[in-house]
């Protein structure tokens, strides 16, 4: 072959190497091995779990985890200078995509104590554990001792799994449509029966003090823009029994406002393959607000 055409397939192989997305790590290649905590021995080899096996690692759980698209799962036993019984765990999800992981780690952080680790990081279990995500994989970790020793050394494995994880620290997509201003960690993402109705799906949700008290938002992304429309018009259908429909111009593709029974001041609108909802806002001008402001973060 001349020189100059394998010069041009080099060239070529080349940018399609650069450009192809690299493999995912297996949860079990990034476990800390002994002595990433200095005096820390990994006990044994890591177990694996998949969808099957899932059970024999969380059992009252591997359901709700398999709603995010769970992939596999490793854990592994550390124990301080391999003597003793008590141990700290290192479980380490691998969840398809960053917002699945955040959406599981969203769930553990409900009524946990937020700590600065990595991305996002939480104490669990009463201060005995920690959750924590980056990219796709969600760890958790958990100390069967409640010493310092226990703890400050269940913290240094949360670092280095920070440091460790592949990954972008940038949130997921839909993430970004959630307008500023929610409280802090009561951003959810929420695969099913979001807000109560099983026709929004796949939403990312908060809370927005300012616009009431018990006031919330989901931006909820379907397949297509008829899956969207559809979803809307079943919303629609729905608070036709709890109020007067009031329909609304300039916001998005359709948009409505009800005083529902239940959730107070609603505005819900749909744009594309998106459908956005506020709910229990404290007026119709704030719900609108909330609404428009996702909307003009909407891609």
């Amino acid at each position: 072959m001349p020189y100059r055409y394998l010069n041009h397939v080099l060239t070529a192989a080349g940018l399609l190497l650069i450009t192809m997305p690299a493999a995912a790590l297996s949860p079990a290649s990034l476990l800390p091995v002994t002595n990433t905590v200095p005096g820390w021995v990994r006990m044994g080899l890591p177990k694996v779990y998949n969808s099957r096996t899932l059970y024999n690692l969380i059992d009252g759980e591997a359901d709700a985890v398999k709603q995010y698209t769970f992939l596999s799962a490793t854990d592994a036993r550390y124990v301080p200078h391999g003597r003793g019984s008590q141990s700290i765990t290192v479980d380490i999800y691998d969840m398809e995509n960053p917002l699945n992981a955040f959406g599981l780690f969203s769930q553990d952080r409900l009524g946990a104590q937020p700590i600065n680790v990595g991305v996002e990081a939480c104490k669990t279990a009463g201060g005995t554990g920690i959750s924590m995500w980056k990219g796709r994989y969600l760890v958790r970790l958990a100390a069967t001792a409640q010493t310092p020793e226990f703890l400050h050394a269940m913290l240094l494995f949360a670092k280095k799994m920070a440091a460790r994880l592949p990954g972008t620290i940038e949130p997921p997509t839909l993430l970004r449509t959630l307008p500023a201003g929610a409280k802090p960690g009561s951003q959810q993402y929420i695969r099913e029966n979001v807000a109560g109705h099983s026709f929004v799906r796949n939403a990312v949700t908060a809370r927005y003090p300012s616009a009431g008290l018990f006031a919330s938002l989901f931006v909820a992304e379907y397949p297509s823009l008829s899956a969207a429309r559809s979803a809307y018009l079943d919303y629609l259908a729905y608070e036709r029994n709890n109020g007067r429909i009031v329909p609304l111009k300039g916001i998005g593709q359709a948009g409505f406002f009800v005083l529902d029974r239940f959730a107070h001041d609603v505005v819900i609108a749909y744009k594309g393959r998106y459908l956005v909802g506020a709910l229990r806002a404290g007026t119709q001008i704030a719900a609108e607000h909330l609404v428009k402001e996702a909307m003009a973060r909407i891609p």
